[in-house]
């Protein structure tokens, strides 16, 4: 759609003149000759081109804001970031014509995607969240952003599956029940940061993509032996046979309940992969399920640590209990309270006799949560402790994250019952000792839950945390006790308000300089004569 929009002998003697259409500036430059239009907003922070200083001989435009310069015939950055949108200019009759056409949709489309990444791969975070609003304005999904961004990026993921991947999935949660188009962004540019983050100048670790006829026993084989290539090999025939995720998830939920693995992060990370893939599609399950099995391989074995000696005899005792109890009342934690990891799995014996799973599930639930009010702050601030007694509040979260994974994944299967419960149990055992008996309750009661709820949204999309491993366990301690909350006992739901309303408010150490310089020399030193 071409438009006259000034007289040339104008632009001759000024060299530049400001055309409005509808909303948009554009600014026409006469540089040699020749016509350039292009938006006057620069894409960066809004600072008008119109004032910007020409260069003939380098056919650009500088930016007087912060010196980006823009290629004027094409609108690229030269010098910055975003590009500039041009517009098509001619002469005819004395006039400056110019074209508003849109641009052709699939192109636009494929060009928006290429800015993203190009913010992505270097991690700009401004510039993704201006990628994101200029899709959203555009009329194209930003959510699916988050599904481009994992295939750039599952492949640069040298020990697959992480935070970043599992935060995703709850940041796009939040934005699908965000109201406002602000929020929305911010927790999608929260997600696409993070994943930034982790794949920073990272090179590319291959996935196998041999091919080995797939059986659930022969995947788990090759899981249980840390054999990353046969397990992939595995995948690979699964998928081209087309089974889909929700057909090898069962196996997957054995083999990341068969040990306390990672402190429980292959199991959250399970559910998070069907999150995604339910909210993304199915095109995701390959690089999704890749990424998970590369994290299944490397994963931690807790309970061979001296703290959970007890664990293996302890879970063999409550398989073997001949059936559960029928009681669907929870048991009252409190004798749980103070435990060690054995007590406390004495305890969860003692109570599989009488209650059932869920019941007990719902009492460890609330031991867990106990443990935000409970929680003594001197550990997270302590520089000469020992390496075992670096503890924070990251630490406590991984319990409630884990506890929804354990509901959600063992309601499907219930065989899965003893693992999660006994690794619940751990989790509290393993913590008692970072506990104070102080009761905080009524010092961080929250009166109006839904209220509450409505204001950690908020807080979460302004949380003000420099590095995105912290704000993400806010994010997924809240998305989880939210999730669990309508169906938790009500005895033990203003306990719970109250350990994550504390947890949110209270401060948060990003980083231990002074304890990380002893703990090196209190290592190093030992082994110097």
């Amino acid at each position: 759609m071409w438009k006259a929009v000034g007289f040339v002998a104008e632009l001759e003697s000024k060299g530049r003149i400001l055309v409005r259409e509808g909303t948009r500036q554009i600014a026409v430059f006469m540089s040699q000759g020749e016509v350039y239009a292009l938006d006057n907003r620069c894409p960066h922070e809004g600072y008008p081109l119109l004032q910007g200083a020409l260069n003939a001989a380098q056919c650009s435009l500088t930016c007087h804001w912060h010196n980006w310069k823009f290629d004027l015939k094409n609108g690229k950055a030269l010098v910055g970031q975003d590009s500039v949108r041009t517009y098509p200019a001619r002469i005819e009759a004395g006039q400056v014509w110019l074209d508003f056409s849109p641009p052709d949709r699939a192109q636009r489309e494929t060009q928006l995607k290429e800015n993203l990444r190009q913010a992505f791969e270097k991690r700009q975070y401004g510039r993704l969240s201006r990628e994101l609003a200029r899709l959203d304005f555009e009329g194209f999904d930003p959510v699916l952003s988050l599904r481009d961004a994992i295939f750039w990026s599952h492949a640069h993921l040298e020990f697959g599956f992480g935070h970043a991947y599992a935060a995703a999935a709850d940041w796009i949660q939040l934005a699908d029940r965000s109201e406002k188009q602000a929020d929305r962004l911010i927790a999608l540019t929260e997600a696409l940061d993070h994943l930034a983050l982790d794949v920073l100048r990272e090179p590319v670790f291959p996935y196998s993509q041999a091919r080995s006829p797939y059986a659930s026993q022969a995947l788990q084989k090759a899981l249980e032996n840390e054999e990353e290539a046969q397990a992939q090999a595995l995948l690979n025939d699964a998928l081209a046979r087309g089974l889909h995720f929700a057909e090898l998830e069962e196996t997957l939920a054995e083999f990341a309940l068969s040990h306390y693995l990672d402190f429980g992060h292959s199991l959250i990370y399970l559910l998070k992969t069907r999150e995604l893939i339910q909210r993304l599609g199915s095109e995701l399950e390959g690089p999704l399920l890749k990424a998970l099995v590369r994290s299944l391989c490397f994963a931690t074995r807790e309970e061979l640590l001296p703290a959970f000696r007890a664990y293996a005899p302890a879970l063999a005792k409550l398989q073997a209990l001949p059936e559960w109890g029928s009681q669907a009342s929870p048991p009252e934690p409190e004798a749980l309270l103070g435990a060690s990891p054995k007590a406390a799995f004495e305890w969860l014996f003692e109570s599989a006799k009488l209650y059932r799973p869920e019941a007990i599930y719902q009492s460890l639930l609330a031991a867990n949560a106990h443990s935000l009010l409970s929680f003594d702050l001197r550990f997270q601030a302590a520089t000469e402790n020992p390496v075992s007694e670096n503890m924070g509040w990251l630490d406590l979260t991984h319990a409630l994250t884990f506890a929804q994974a354990v509901h959600q994944i063992c309601r499907a299967w219930p065989q899965l019952w003893p693992q999660g419960l006994l690794q619940l149990a751990a989790f509290y055992g393993r913590n008692t000792p970072y506990l104070t008996q102080e009761n905080r309750s009524e010092a961080w009661f929250v009166a109006d839950p839904e209220r509450f709820w409505a204001e950690t949204d908020q807080l979460l999309l302004d949380h003000g945390l420099g590095v995105p491993i912290f704000s993400a366990h806010l994010l997924k301690t809240s998305q989880a006790l939210r999730s669990e909350y309508a169906a938790l006992d009500p005895r033990f739901q203003a306990e719970l308000l109250a350990g994550l309303n504390r947890f949110l408010h209270s401060p948060i150490k990003q980083r231990h300089a002074r304890r990380t310089a002893l703990q090196s020399l209190a290592l190093v030193g030992k082994d110097i004569v």
